[in-house]
Protein backbone atom coordinates (compact mmCIF):
# COMPACT_ATOMS: atom_id res chain seq x y z
CA UNK A 1 0.00 0.00 0.00
CA UNK A 2 2.99 2.28 0.29
CA UNK A 3 4.35 1.61 -3.06
CA UNK A 4 7.66 0.15 -1.47
CA UNK A 5 6.46 -3.26 -3.79
CA UNK A 6 5.49 -3.08 -6.97
CA UNK A 7 2.29 -5.16 -7.76
CA UNK A 8 -0.75 -4.84 -10.56
CA UNK A 9 -3.57 -2.55 -10.19
CA UNK A 10 -5.50 -5.60 -9.30
CA UNK A 11 -3.54 -6.53 -6.56
CA UNK A 12 -3.38 -3.39 -5.22
CA UNK A 13 -7.13 -2.60 -5.39
CA UNK A 14 -7.67 -6.10 -3.14
CA UNK A 15 -5.68 -5.43 -0.99
CA UNK A 16 -7.14 -2.07 -0.43
CA UNK A 17 -10.16 -3.70 -0.11
CA UNK A 18 -9.24 -5.82 2.51
CA UNK A 19 -7.77 -2.94 4.00
CA UNK A 20 -10.52 -1.16 4.11
CA UNK A 21 -12.39 -4.60 5.95
CA UNK A 22 -9.86 -4.41 8.75
CA UNK A 23 -10.71 -0.81 9.70
CA UNK A 24 -14.40 -1.11 9.12
CA UNK A 25 -15.30 -4.98 9.27
CA UNK A 26 -18.14 -5.79 7.64
CA UNK A 27 -21.78 -6.13 10.18
CA UNK A 28 -21.66 -8.65 11.97
CA UNK A 29 -17.87 -9.86 11.62
CA UNK A 30 -15.08 -9.37 13.16
CA UNK A 31 -11.11 -9.91 12.15
CA UNK A 32 -9.63 -12.22 14.77
CA UNK A 33 -5.54 -12.70 13.64
CA UNK A 34 -5.66 -15.94 15.62
CA UNK A 35 -7.96 -18.19 13.18
CA UNK A 36 -5.57 -17.13 10.22
CA UNK A 37 -2.57 -17.81 12.51
CA UNK A 38 -4.26 -21.21 13.12
CA UNK A 39 -3.97 -22.27 9.45
CA UNK A 40 -0.88 -20.93 8.90
CA UNK A 41 0.72 -22.97 11.85
CA UNK A 42 -0.76 -25.78 11.10
CA UNK A 43 0.83 -25.54 7.29
CA UNK A 44 4.08 -24.77 8.55
CA UNK A 45 4.16 -27.24 11.48
CA UNK A 46 2.80 -30.33 9.59
CA UNK A 47 3.60 -29.82 5.73
CA UNK A 48 6.58 -30.78 3.96
CA UNK A 49 6.23 -30.13 0.00
CA UNK A 50 7.40 -32.85 -1.76
CA UNK A 51 9.99 -32.17 -4.35
CA UNK A 52 13.11 -29.78 -4.52
CA UNK A 53 15.88 -28.87 -1.80
CA UNK A 54 12.82 -28.06 0.96
CA UNK A 55 11.36 -31.27 0.51
CA UNK A 56 12.50 -32.38 3.84
CA UNK A 57 11.71 -29.25 5.67
CA UNK A 58 8.42 -27.90 6.62
CA UNK A 59 6.61 -25.89 4.16
CA UNK A 60 7.61 -22.54 4.64
CA UNK A 61 4.92 -20.32 3.47
CA UNK A 62 5.80 -16.52 1.36
CA UNK A 63 4.32 -13.56 2.52
CA UNK A 64 1.35 -13.50 0.09
CA UNK A 65 0.73 -16.51 1.16
CA UNK A 66 0.38 -15.93 4.82
CA UNK A 67 -1.58 -12.62 3.88
CA UNK A 68 -3.63 -14.35 1.59
CA UNK A 69 -4.88 -17.07 4.60
CA UNK A 70 -5.44 -13.95 7.11
CA UNK A 71 -7.53 -12.15 4.64
CA UNK A 72 -9.63 -15.71 4.24
CA UNK A 73 -9.68 -17.44 7.66
CA UNK A 74 -9.71 -14.30 9.91
CA UNK A 75 -12.87 -12.21 9.32
CA UNK A 76 -15.92 -14.40 11.28
CA UNK A 77 -18.69 -13.81 12.78
CA UNK A 78 -19.86 -14.65 16.24
CA UNK A 79 -20.32 -18.34 15.85
CA UNK A 80 -16.89 -18.32 14.17
CA UNK A 81 -18.21 -18.76 10.67
CA UNK A 82 -16.45 -17.30 7.63
CA UNK A 83 -16.86 -14.25 5.81
CA UNK A 84 -14.79 -15.74 3.02
CA UNK A 85 -16.81 -19.02 1.60
CA UNK A 86 -14.85 -18.57 -1.95
CA UNK A 87 -11.19 -17.54 -3.06
CA UNK A 88 -10.14 -18.04 -6.84
CA UNK A 89 -6.45 -17.31 -7.03
CA UNK A 90 -4.58 -17.15 -10.36
CA UNK A 91 -0.95 -17.30 -9.98
CA UNK A 92 2.26 -18.29 -12.73
CA UNK A 93 3.67 -21.21 -12.30
CA UNK A 94 6.18 -22.66 -9.73
CA UNK A 95 4.55 -20.54 -7.15
CA UNK A 96 3.43 -23.63 -4.48
CA UNK A 97 0.05 -22.92 -5.77
CA UNK A 98 -0.46 -26.98 -5.49
CA UNK A 99 1.68 -26.95 -2.10
CA UNK A 100 -0.72 -24.35 -0.49
CA UNK A 101 -4.19 -25.99 -1.80
CA UNK A 102 -2.87 -29.90 -0.68
CA UNK A 103 -1.80 -28.27 2.76
CA UNK A 104 -5.21 -26.83 3.06
CA UNK A 105 -6.85 -29.92 2.45
CA UNK A 106 -5.68 -31.33 4.86
CA UNK A 107 -6.45 -28.41 7.37
CA UNK A 108 -9.84 -28.78 6.61
CA UNK A 109 -9.70 -32.46 6.74
CA UNK A 110 -8.53 -32.48 10.10
CA UNK A 111 -8.44 -29.19 12.09
CA UNK A 112 -10.99 -27.21 10.86
CA UNK A 113 -14.22 -28.13 13.10
CA UNK A 114 -16.15 -29.75 10.46
CA UNK A 115 -17.94 -32.81 11.55
CA UNK A 116 -17.88 -35.12 9.20
CA UNK A 117 -15.85 -32.85 6.55
CA UNK A 118 -15.66 -34.12 2.85
CA UNK A 119 -13.07 -32.63 0.38
CA UNK A 120 -12.63 -32.65 -3.02
CA UNK A 121 -9.99 -31.95 -5.47
CA UNK A 122 -11.93 -31.55 -8.50
CA UNK A 123 -10.66 -30.85 -11.96
CA UNK A 124 -12.02 -31.76 -15.53
CA UNK A 125 -9.59 -35.05 -15.75
CA UNK A 126 -8.93 -37.58 -12.84
CA UNK A 127 -5.02 -37.31 -13.70
CA UNK A 128 -5.15 -33.89 -12.90
CA UNK A 129 -7.60 -33.69 -9.74
CA UNK A 130 -5.29 -36.28 -8.59
CA UNK A 131 -2.36 -33.47 -8.73
CA UNK A 132 -3.03 -31.63 -5.61
CA UNK A 133 -4.50 -35.15 -3.77
CA UNK A 134 -1.27 -37.22 -4.40
CA UNK A 135 0.92 -34.15 -2.76
CA UNK A 136 -1.57 -34.31 0.16
CA UNK A 137 -0.45 -37.53 0.38
CA UNK A 138 2.86 -37.19 0.28
CA UNK A 139 2.93 -34.80 2.78
CA UNK A 140 1.19 -37.19 5.18
CA UNK A 141 3.95 -40.03 4.73
CA UNK A 142 6.54 -37.24 5.49
CA UNK A 143 4.72 -35.90 8.60
CA UNK A 144 4.52 -38.43 11.35
CA UNK A 145 1.31 -36.59 13.50
CA UNK A 146 -0.70 -36.49 10.27
CA UNK A 147 0.20 -40.37 9.40
CA UNK A 148 -0.57 -41.28 12.67
CA UNK A 149 -3.97 -39.86 12.22
CA UNK A 150 -4.94 -40.41 8.48
CA UNK A 151 -5.42 -43.19 6.72
CA UNK A 152 -4.69 -43.07 2.87
CA UNK A 153 -6.76 -45.77 0.41
CA UNK A 154 -6.20 -46.00 -3.30
CA UNK A 155 -8.75 -43.02 -4.14
CA UNK A 156 -9.55 -41.41 -0.55
CA UNK A 157 -7.64 -40.10 2.58
CA UNK A 158 -9.68 -41.27 5.76
CA UNK A 159 -9.82 -39.23 8.84
CA UNK A 160 -11.51 -41.49 11.34
CA UNK A 161 -11.35 -39.00 14.19
CA UNK A 162 -14.19 -37.08 12.56
CA UNK A 163 -15.74 -38.98 9.98
CA UNK A 164 -13.59 -37.45 7.35
CA UNK A 165 -12.90 -37.87 3.61
CA UNK A 166 -11.16 -36.38 0.99
CA UNK A 167 -11.40 -37.80 -2.33
CA UNK A 168 -10.14 -36.43 -6.42
CA UNK A 169 -13.38 -35.80 -8.38
CA UNK A 170 -13.99 -35.22 -12.25
CA UNK A 171 -16.40 -34.71 -14.31
CA UNK A 172 -15.25 -38.30 -15.70
CA UNK A 173 -15.57 -39.98 -12.35
CA UNK A 174 -18.79 -41.27 -12.80
CA UNK A 175 -22.00 -40.23 -11.22
CA UNK A 176 -21.21 -36.88 -8.74
CA UNK A 177 -24.41 -37.15 -6.70
CA UNK A 178 -24.55 -36.88 -3.10
CA UNK A 179 -21.78 -34.87 -2.27
CA UNK A 180 -21.92 -32.99 0.49
CA UNK A 181 -18.65 -30.43 0.10
CA UNK A 182 -17.42 -28.46 3.26
CA UNK A 183 -14.37 -27.37 1.46
CA UNK A 184 -13.19 -27.56 -1.97
CA UNK A 185 -10.10 -27.41 -4.06
CA UNK A 186 -10.97 -26.49 -7.85
CA UNK A 187 -7.04 -26.97 -10.01
CA UNK A 188 -6.39 -25.56 -13.12
CA UNK A 189 -9.76 -24.09 -13.96
CA UNK A 190 -8.99 -22.19 -17.44
CA UNK A 191 -8.92 -25.71 -19.06
CA UNK A 192 -13.14 -25.09 -18.43
CA UNK A 193 -15.33 -24.30 -21.32
CA UNK A 194 -17.78 -21.74 -20.08
CA UNK A 195 -20.38 -24.85 -19.63
CA UNK A 196 -18.08 -26.47 -17.38
CA UNK A 197 -20.86 -28.04 -14.87
CA UNK A 198 -18.18 -29.10 -11.96
CA UNK A 199 -18.19 -25.87 -10.17
CA UNK A 200 -21.79 -25.61 -9.84
CA UNK A 201 -22.13 -29.32 -8.80
CA UNK A 202 -19.68 -28.80 -5.83
CA UNK A 203 -20.67 -25.56 -4.84
CA UNK A 204 -24.47 -26.32 -4.89
CA UNK A 205 -22.85 -29.10 -2.44
CA UNK A 206 -22.17 -26.68 -0.01
CA UNK A 207 -25.19 -25.29 0.95
CA UNK A 208 -25.92 -27.85 3.90
CA UNK A 209 -22.27 -26.68 5.56
CA UNK A 210 -22.28 -23.91 7.86
CA UNK A 211 -18.76 -22.78 7.20
CA UNK A 212 -17.79 -24.17 3.47
CA UNK A 213 -14.71 -22.93 1.54
CA UNK A 214 -13.93 -23.17 -2.37
CA UNK A 215 -10.66 -22.82 -3.06
CA UNK A 216 -9.92 -22.47 -7.00
CA UNK A 217 -6.34 -22.23 -8.13
CA UNK A 218 -5.12 -21.89 -11.13
CA UNK A 219 -2.43 -20.48 -13.77
CA UNK A 220 -4.39 -18.23 -16.72
CA UNK A 221 -4.41 -20.51 -19.66
CA UNK A 222 -5.06 -19.75 -22.97
CA UNK A 223 -8.78 -20.50 -23.37
CA UNK A 224 -10.80 -17.54 -23.97
CA UNK A 225 -14.37 -16.90 -22.73
CA UNK A 226 -14.06 -19.83 -20.92
CA UNK A 227 -14.74 -20.55 -16.83
CA UNK A 228 -11.73 -18.55 -16.05
CA UNK A 229 -12.74 -15.16 -18.07
CA UNK A 230 -16.48 -15.58 -16.25
CA UNK A 231 -14.56 -16.30 -13.01
CA UNK A 232 -12.64 -13.12 -13.13
CA UNK A 233 -15.49 -10.91 -14.33
CA UNK A 234 -17.42 -12.48 -11.44
CA UNK A 235 -14.75 -11.33 -8.69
Amino acid sequence: MSGEILVSERVYKTYAHIVDMLESPPEGYHFKVERGQRVIDFVEKFCHPSKGAAARKPLKLMLWQKALLQAVYSFVDDDGNRLITEVFLTVARKNGKSAIASALSLYHLTKDGENGPEVYCYAGKKDQAKIVWNESVKMIKKSPALNKRLQCRVNTIRCDGNDGDYRPLASDSGTLDGLNCSFAVSDECHQYNAQNGMYEIVHDSMSARDNPLMFIVTTAGFIREGFWDKKLKDC
